[in-house]
């Protein structure tokens, strides 16, 4: 799947393009029509992308007139027949985030970062996933040849502590961190007795969590957790895929 950046030069400058993998992201940066300087670190640093990034100056001006742009590009994008991208917009606007919401109930995959840090995070946590994922086809009768022979299983490797095992006020490192968090919390529970609406999993993990993570955070990384199709909505009601 191939991740779509656009980035909201008006609300973000600092912008570290050497994070980003130039194979499996498209970037595509708006600038305000007063913005007439751009960092030649930035400018440097997009010349490795190639085609697969571009400069987008707005032509008017007005409160607003930049993210309306990049709305209107994000409806214009999912459309296309291709469309088996994540959008992820660049912005520290919180305006973004109820027309995102709009457009996942739309099937459309796409999200709000604050910074790089967040999509690299996001990259790392999914390839971990992935290799956690690998040995489950043994599951069900499908021992590997050691175990059908009879060789002694290894103990499990020490885990490292989730980051909310301890009690009192937790920071998190990375948004990833959470995410992982929130996923380990929701396995334990049984898939039939699992929250089936949004509203009943905010207020489950917010009891369960309660004093841990600011509110505005955790509905944050519930809306990535459905950007990244590990959950899914249906008629308002949630599958996992977790």
């Amino acid at each position: 799947m191939k991740t779509i950046l656009l980035i909201d030069f008006e609300n973000v400058q600092q912008i570290p393009l050497q994070e980003i993998d130039p194979a499996s992201t498209e970037v595509r940066l708006y600038v305000g029509k007063s913005q007439n300087r751009v960092p030649f670190e930035l400018a440097s640093a997009a010349q490795r992308f190639g085609e697969a990034f571009s400069w987008h100056k707005i032509a008017g001006e007005g409160k607003n007139n930049l993210d309306f742009h990049i709305a209107f590009e994000l409806g214009h994008l999912s459309a296309r027949p291709e469309r088996d991208s994540e959008y992820v917009i660049l912005s520290k606007d919180a305006g973004y985030d109820h027309l995102l919401e709009f457009a996942r109930g739309k099937g459309i995959r796409c999200r709000r970062i604050k910074s790089l840090s967040d999509l690299s995070a996001t990259a790392r946590r999914r390839t971990g996933a992935a290799q956690k994922a690998a040995p489950r086809a043994g599951v069900g009768g499908r021992q590997n040849a050691g175990q059908r022979a009879g060789a002694p299983r290894q103990p499990p490797s020490s885990a490292p502590a989730s980051p909310l095992r301890e009690g009192g006020p937790t920071r998190f490192g990375e948004s990833g961190d959470l995410e992982e968090t929130l996923i380990l919390n929701l396995q334990k529970i049984a898939p039939n007795k699992r929250p089936r609406s949004r509203s009943s999993l905010t207020k489950h993990l917010e009891s369960a969590f309660k004093g841990k993570i600011e509110p505005e955070e955790l509905r944050q990384t519930i809306d990535r957790l459905f950007s990244e199709g590990l959950l899914t909505e249906e008629n308002r009601r949630i599958r996992y895929a977790i």
